[in-house]
């Protein structure tokens, strides 16, 4: 309620209000499709988390500061995407606070005291597929898990069908390839994109959840496993996860590795 109010507050002025990735603000923008002043943008992902995971170049962020510093007003997702701005040279006067959340009704607290009889265990990751959500390391863990001796089973969640680039498909087939190539379709594998409703059912048939993404603006999607009471294991160096995530507390948060991964799985 809170972040709908401010939201209508600060557009109440707006006859018409478009939601673009900066890429697609700059284009409008230098075009003078729309004016600086009346641009109000949310940053997704800044080039200091982007080049994390591919090579930037210095057009893009010359075309990202011109964006950052010249749109009237800045959505962030988090106090540590701030910081990253601060450190960009935005003026902060124009940044706020705008938090992602969850639906309550949909996603729901389910404690869970221990292991179920049942096996294999239930390991659940969701995400966009992309190189950054780092899905092809699930393989990885699978394997190091049967090594282990651990009978375990990875849903991915995540739309397999629509991509906006030809990369991240490619990117997908290789990883579906390579899990078909080692026999471990029974261990791994990708059930596509699924509802909130749908979602919320599979968490709540889940034992743990998995997040080896390596570049987050939020992580929305660990935050939905956490709010289903599931324990949760994410990457220790991606900083976003630290606004709602306590290692030990309500996660682990392990180094990037599928050793690391897997040893906090056993755990």
């Amino acid at each position: 309620k809170k972040c709908k109010s401010f939201i209508q507050n600060v557009t109440k002025n707006y006859d018409i209000v478009n939601f673009f990735h900066p890429t697609s603000a700059y284009g409008l923008l230098t075009q003078r499709k729309v004016n600086f002043e009346n641009a109000i943008l949310f940053p997704m992902l800044l080039s200091t988390e982007y080049s994390k995971f591919k090579n930037i170049t210095q057009k893009y962020l010359d075309m990202e500061m011109s964006v950052l510093v010249g749109s009237g007003a800045i959505f962030s997702s988090s106090p540590f995407e701030m910081k990253e701005l601060e450190l960009l040279g935005v003026n902060m006067e124009k940044v706020h606070i705008l938090a992602r959340g969850f639906d309550t009704d949909i996603f729901k607290f389910k404690e869970r005291s221990g292991l179920r009889d049942r096996r294999p265990l239930k390991i659940v990751s969701v995400g966009a597929i992309r190189p950054q959500k780092q899905q092809d390391m699930l393989v990885d863990v699978a394997i190091e898990l049967n090594k282990r001796g651990i009978d375990a089973e990875i849903t991915i969640v995540g739309d397999n069908e629509n991509f906006s680039y030809e990369k991240n498909r490619y990117y997908y087939n290789s990883v579906e390839d390579r899990i078909a190539g080692l026999n471990l379709q029974n261990k791994v594998r990708f059930v596509g994109g699924k509802t909130p409703y749908e979602l919320s059912s599979i968490l709540s048939d889940s034992d743990l959840a998995l997040f080896p993404s390596i570049a987050e603006s939020f992580g929305k999607a660990a935050l939905e496993t956490l709010s289903c009471g599931i324990p949760t294991i994410a990457a220790k160096n991606v900083e976003a996860y630290n606004i709602f995530m306590t290692h030990g507390v309500n996660a682990l948060m392990v180094e990037p590795t599928a050793i690391e991964y897997a040893n906090a799985v056993e755990r």
